[in-house]
């Protein structure tokens, strides 16, 4: 992986080629790759980097090994690919309070932790 660490051992990433060329022009406000935060701010949540740029369209399968969070991230083989990706753990889940609407987190795992008020996370 040039100019980058090797993914965390927990990842699974895989590269699939879609066979075509971009069709746009990269996007010249990010002309060394994106780092893509998937999480916006909720933890727990784990990085890695990915392969940049990408070889031309396709799309990284990505699985972390350790809670199971599968996503998709797409690429265009331009330097505006995304370089890094953040995403949050599937333990950190969102619920909504039928009784009274209120929201919070509720993470758990292999310990139990505490609960956080949605403005903590």
């Amino acid at each position: 992986m040039p100019d980058h660490e090797a993914p965390p051992l927990h990842f699974n990433i895989v590269w699939h080629d879609r066979g075509r060329e971009p069709r746009q022009p990269p996007n010249p406000e990010y002309p060394e790759g994106i780092d893509l935060d998937g999480a916006g701010g909720v933890t727990p949540a784990c990085t890695t980097p990915l392969d940049y740029p990408a070889k031309r369209c396709g799309y990284y399968s990505v699985e972390c090994t350790r809670c199971g969070v599968h996503v998709m991230v797409t690429t265009a083989g331009r330097p505006d690919d995304p370089r890094s990706l953040t995403i949050p753990c599937k333990a950190a889940v969102l619920c909504v309070c039928t009784g009274c609407g209120n929201q919070a987190a509720i993470l758990y795992g292999s310990q139990w932790k505490r609960d956080y008020a949605l403005d903590q996370i």
